[in-house]
């Protein structure tokens, strides 16, 4: 490495002579500048070209770039957006920004953020205060570089507070100010890229770039210091991932299950188009619209075949037949109907079907209907106009949080209360119901080719021997279907031979401050692989406020909780991700650090107090202490009563907005000076 950065720039431009992309880039950059004079209109496909073209400007993205149909969805919102940030390529235009696509995401016209190139439209707009180091991996592994080998200090805060600030450094401290800009921002790009391939590969982890990663940017894949998170593949059928809280345990099962538990389609089938169409309709709205469909009038058998139905029933739980069609035909007739001889009781309102009596059981749609339920309406005009949708994402997967109350019959099967409707408080009916794990059994058996998985949070919440039943032998993977030993048990309430399908993945995740893993069931534990999670401080490096590093701040206050307690009681580094300052910590500390470290040690304040570091906090830094005493048992109880009572303690409420407060947990004599 060349003992200076000014060293290193010149040694790029001899061996880097890419004319091209530099016209390229320049050319961009002097387009938008003439839109933001008005020299020229921004054209619609100016636009497009930004947000789904793989080459642009300051840097070039195989993936990542929204797709035909998303730009489509949300021109206008793009257009508008473009125009902002030309007239504005600001740190906080790229907040604002950010948060309209995570709207846009949630109403699901985007399938994810895309943070890479809304970056590169601020570099473009502004290439003299911005780099080409726009992809998030790249540019964290310039900045640890710049870090440690040339002592760059960076500002913390999103792309571009911490781009612009590094760039701004090298030009007026480093020698580089004299550089062509268009040059130094590509050098940096470059630079950027190498050190991360370079990194990763000393890790022994493969490499990923902007043309190799599909869904870069979803945000809750990344911490607010932008550095990516490990997603293994799980190395066992049953696995729990276990350690203290706040250790992201939840959501990197959560990554495992995106990453190779989730089929992104071009275009979804047309059983999941209906599906997705009724699933929000109520029952009643959509026998409406099926019988509508057949001219009004129909028999049950065929009412039931048809496709709208056909699909509520399968989105409904329960082995139901025709239960469901005959419950809310009968309920929602009239009270004076001759046909239908049902308790007055229980029938309400809207009134929307009766039977004729023509000997066919024949069920007919009363007058006023579509005034009646809106719903079938618009159920009516989706199913005929609607497309399926593109861009369509299917899960191979489900999620369940066991608690004491959780049992057999909601995890297998069981007797369950079926409502006639959704919005039903009455009239409820009996059936054999499928549990969630023979649900996802049956999809894991249909498709022996693909792989399912269960993610069962807090799993040692849950009495395993109730919950599981006679199947805590069949989830091992010598007794799943298809291996040596594969058995096979009798359900006890339907009578159905059942075994565990080999393609279907269990993933726990357990908090080993919650309770001991030595507390847990025998059985559980010899049929699962455990992944320990620990609180990895890493992942806060570089993230400072207002001098205090979090990194430091963290690793001292585990090692002083293992050595007076254990390490399943540190505490995660997910407490001290998306801080946005000093009072952002101070909540932490005082709303959830402090208490923790209460229950741990069971109000045991002097061990507080050294988990603290108060106790190191010597003469002259009272104010720095995050606990304070007071001596009030002689003014409470008197001289021979008050005196020999230990002293009251209460939070230093100045302290915990003190930035010098924290400094000192981890090193005190800076905090003194």
């Amino acid at each position: 490495m060349p003992a200076s950065l000014q060293e290193l720039f010149s040694q790029y431009l001899r061996e880097n002579t890419d004319s091209a992309r530099l016209a390229a880039y320049r050319a961009v950059c002097s387009h938008i500048e003439d839109i933001r004079n008005g020299r020229q209109q921004l054209t619609p496909e100016f636009v497009k070209l930004a947000w789904t073209a793989k080459d642009f400007g300051p840097s070039n993205v195989n993936n990542g770039v929204l797709g035909d149909a998303e730009f489509e969805r949300c021109r206008e919102e793009l257009t508008g957006l473009t125009e902002k940030i030309i007239a504005d390529p600001s740190p906080a235009m790229l907040d604002r920004a950010l948060t309209r696509f995570s709207a846009l995401k949630e109403h699901g016209l985007i399938q994810w953020r895309p943070v890479t190139i809304t970056n590169r439209l601020l570099a473009a707009c502004a290439p003299s205060v911005y780099t080409c180091a726009v992809y998030s991996d790249f540019y964290i592994a310039l900045y640890r570089l710049l870090r440690s080998a040339y002592n760059v200090a960076i500002k913390p805060g999103n792309w571009a507070v911490m781009d612009s600030s590094m760039r701004s450094v090298l030009v007026a401290r480093h020698g580089l100010n004299a550089a062509d800009p268009y040059q130094l921002n590509v050098f940096l790009g470059t630079l950027a890229k190498q050190t991360c391939m370079e990194r990763k590969g000393r890790q022994g982890k493969t490499p990923r770039t902007e043309q190799d990663t599909e869904d870069e940017e979803r945000p809750e894949d990344r911490s607010p210091a932008g550095t990516p998170l490990s997603v293994p593949f799980p190395p066992a059928l049953n696995t729990i991932f276990y350690g203290p809280p706040g250790t992201g345990k939840t959501r990197e099962v959560l990554h495992i299950l995106r990453e190779h538990f989730t089929d992104h389609q071009e275009r979804e089938t047309e059983a999941q188009r209906l599906e997705r169409l009724v699933h929000p309709v109520v029952w009643r709205d959509v026998i409406c619209a099926a019988l509508h469909e057949l001219g009004d009038s129909a028999t049950v058998p065929r009412l039931r075949g048809h496709p709208l139905v056909d699909a509520k029933y399968r989105c409904t739980d329960g082995n139901l037949t025709h239960a469901r069609l005959w419950s809310n035909l009968q309920t929602h007739s009239p009270t004076d109907s001759r046909t239908v001889h049902l308790d007055l009781a229980r029938k309400r309102p809207p009134v929307l079907f009766d039977k004729l009596n023509d000997g066919a059981s024949t069920w007919t749609l009363l007058p006023g209907w579509e005034d009646e339920a809106p719903g079938a309406l618009e159920l009516i005009d989706r199913f005929r106009q609607e497309p399926p949708a593109s861009g369509h994402e299917e899960k191979r997967y489900a999620c369940v949080t066991f608690h004491q109350s959780y049992s057999y019959e909601e995890f297998v099967e069981g007797i369950r209360p079926v409502f006639a409707d959704e919005d039903a408080e009455e009239d409820a009916e009996y059936a054999l119901r499928d549990g969630l794990f023979k649900r996802m059994c049956a999809q894991a058996r249909e498709h022996p080719d693909r792989t399912y998985a269960l993610l069962i949070d807090e799993i040692n919440r849950g009495n395993i021997s109730k919950i599981f039943g006679e199947l805590i032998s069949l989830v091992e993977d010598s007794k799943r279907e298809g291996a040596p030993d594969a058995m096979t048990v009798r359900l006890p309430c339907s009578g159905e031979d059942f075994s565990v399908p080999g393609n279907l993945y269990l993933l726990g995740t357990m908090n080993t401050a919650d309770r001991s893993l030595a507390l847990m069931d025998t059985a559980l534990r010899r049929r699962f692989s455990f992944e320990r999670v620990d609180p990895d401080p890493s992942v806060l490096e570089g993230m400072f406020i207002e001098g205090i590093s979090l990194e430091r701040l963290l690793r001292v206050l585990n090692e002083r909780i293992e050595v007076l307690y254990d390490k399943e009681h540190a505490i995660g580094h997910a407490y001290f991700l998306g801080l946005r300052g000093l009072g952002d910590l101070a909540e932490v500390f005082s709303k959830k650090i402090i208490p923790l470290l209460e229950e741990y040690f069971f109000d045991d304040w002097e061990k507080i107090r050294l988990v603290l570091g108060d106790n190191q906090k010597t003469q002259g830094m009272d104010e720095l202490c995050l606990l304070v005493e007071e001596d009030c048992g002689v003014r409470l109880f008197g001289e021979e009563a008050g005196g020999t009572l230990p002293p009251r303690r209460s939070l230093n409420r100045d302290a915990l907005l003190n930035a010098r407060a924290y400094i000192a947990i981890y090193d005190p004599a800076e905090a003194g000076q």
